[in-house]
C-alpha cells in the first residue's frame, strides 16, 4: 500500500477515536459531526462496522413518519389505543360495533390482515386469534375473530415481534443509531431495512423502533449510507 493511503487509513482511525471520545463525554458536536458524517458516508460505504456472527446488527431510533404499511403481515401482537369521543368512523369486532365510554386500548395476538398508518389515523382489517378490550377478553365461537379498525385516529400503538424482509419507510425525520456506534441523522429522508426484526412503537407525534437488521440504508439529498 502507498504510503499516502496508509496515512489516509491512520487520519481515519484518529478521526474516529476523536469522534467516539466526543460521544462518550457527551459533548455535541452539531453540525460539524453531521458534516463530517455525510462526508464519510460519500467515501466509506460503513461495511466495515463489526457485526454479530448471525449477520445482524441492531437498529434504534426515534423519528416521525407519515405513513407506514405492513401490507399483510401475520403480527404476534398488536395494541391500540384512542380516545372513541374523537372517532369518526365506527369500529368493529367480529361484526359487532364496538362502543366504550373512555380511554380504549384493543389487544390484537396471532392477527393477519391490513396494517396502514396514514398520519394521526390506523387502518386494522383481518382476523385475530385473539382479542382483548381494556383487559376484557373477547371471545367467540369462531376460530378467528374478525376486526375492523377503519381509519382510526389513535394515540397509541404497539407491534411487538415484527419480523419483515424489507422494511421501507419515506419522507423519515429524526435520528436512527446502529450497532450503537454511528448515529444516522434524517430530514424527510427514505430508510430501508433489510430482514428487520423487531418491535414498532407510535405515539401522536413519533415513531421508535427497536430490533435487528441485516442491512441498513438511507439516501440523503447529498449522500448514501449503507451499513450491513
Amino acid at each position: 500500500m502507498a504510503d499516502w493511503k496508509i496515512a489516509l487509513v491512520v487520519l481515519f482511525g484518529l478521526l474516529l477515536i476523536t469522534l467516539g471520545l466526543f460521544t462518550e463525554m457527551g459533548l455535541n458536536i452539531g453540525g460539524f459531526g453531521k458534516e463530517i458524517s455525510d462526508a464519510l458516508g460519500k467515501i466509506f460505504p460503513l461495511d466495515f462496522m463489526e457485526t454479530p456472527e448471525e449477520g445482524n446488527i441492531t437498529v434504534s431510533g426515534t423519528f416521525y413518519l407519515k405513513e407506514i404499511d405492513l401490507k399483510t403481515l401475520p403480527l404476534e401482537e398488536v395494541k391500540v389505543g384512542y380516545e372513541p369521543a374523537f372517532q369518526d368512523t365506527d369500529i368493529f369486532l367480529s361484526e359487532t360495533k364496538l362502543t366504550t365510554g373512555s380511554q380504549t386500548q384493543i389487544e390484537l395476538k396471532g392477527y393477519e390482515g391490513t396494517f396502514l398508518l396514514n398520519g394521526s389515523r390506523i387502518t386494522i382489517v383481518g382476523d385475530a386469534e385473539e382479542t382483548e378490550v381494556n383487559g376484557i377478553r373477547f371471545e367467540t365461537v369462531k376460530k378467528l375473530i374478525p376486526v375492523n379498525l377503519g381509519s382510526v385516529i389513535f394515540k397509541n400503538v404497539f407491534v411487538k415481534k415484527l419480523y419483515m424482509n424489507r422494511l421501507e419507510m419515506e419522507d423519515v425525520s429524526g435520528e436512527i443509531y446502529v450497532q450503537d456506534k454511528v448515529t444516522l441523522r434524517m430530514e424527510k429522508e427514505p430508510l430501508k431495512l433489510e430482514c428487520f426484526s423487531g418491535s414498532l412503537n407510535l405515539t401522536e407525534s413519533q415513531f421508535q423502533i427497536d430490533g435487528t437488521a441485516k442491512r441498513v440504508f438511507v439516501s440523503g439529498e447529498d449522500f448514501t449510507a449503507t451499513v450491513s
